[in-house]
């Protein structure tokens, strides 16, 4: 049975169609190496605070860069329920109990948020790129169409008929949009952070 964060008090396995249920290392597998720089940085920290010992921090690091250089090749397993625990378990593998230190002045909201808005930045620029085709793809369409006449809808009643051209890609938007994607991953550290229209503001 993979070990659990949160299965300390609990003396039998958990039932299987509640492990199907609460897992998602299906898809949050793709967090694995965000997952692990995320935790190599919060590792120094430990160590550079003295919070945990210099060589514990430096064990932690090492082990960690292990599994990173092998993360594709590691079959994860699925009962780890997902890929946060899947790492931590890994990591005991490779150094032990001082795994445990890791999650030290670490709640397990920062270390998902962190994780998925280190994704957000990376991913950015090929969402950017997919709108942008979109855009032209659009044009072009309407380009081809340019005579066609279409009901207008707002609250699924009609207000009119427009022609296709009459929809020009909303640049303003896309770009606002954009914007926001690539400041948001910038404020890495806490959950608790909102942004309204290319404002980071704490919720």
């Amino acid at each position: 049975m993979a070990k659990k964060l949160w299965g300390g008090r609990f003396d039998k396995k958990t039932d299987p169609l509640v492990e199907e249920f609460t897992s998602s290392i299906s898809y949050d597998k793709s967090l694995a190496l965000y997952d692990i720089k995320g935790s190599i940085a919060h590792a120094k920290m430990l160590g550079k605070c003295n919070i945990i010992t210099k060589k514990e921090s430096a064990l932690l690091v090492k082990g960690l860069r292990s599994i990173e250089k092998k993360i594709d090749k590691i079959n994860i397993d699925k009962k780890a329920e997902d890929i946060h625990t899947a790492i931590t378990n890994l990591l005991h593998k490779e150094v032990g109990k001082v795994a445990d230190k890791l999650h030290t002045a670490r709640s397990r909201n920062d270390q998902v948020v962190l994780d998925v808005k280190m994704y957000c930045k990376d991913a950015v620029d090929d969402l950017a790129n997919l709108i942008m085709s979109l855009q032209k793809s659009i044009i072009k369409f309407a380009d081809k169409n340019s005579q066609i006449i279409i009901p207008a809808y707002t609250h699924l009643q009609t207000t009119g008929h427009r022609a296709i051209v009459q929809y020009p890609p909303q640049d303003r938007e896309i770009f606002q949009g954009c914007l926001i994607l690539r400041v948001w991953p910038y404020y890495l550290i806490g959950a608790s952070y909102c942004l309204l229209y290319g404002d980071a503001r704490l919720a």
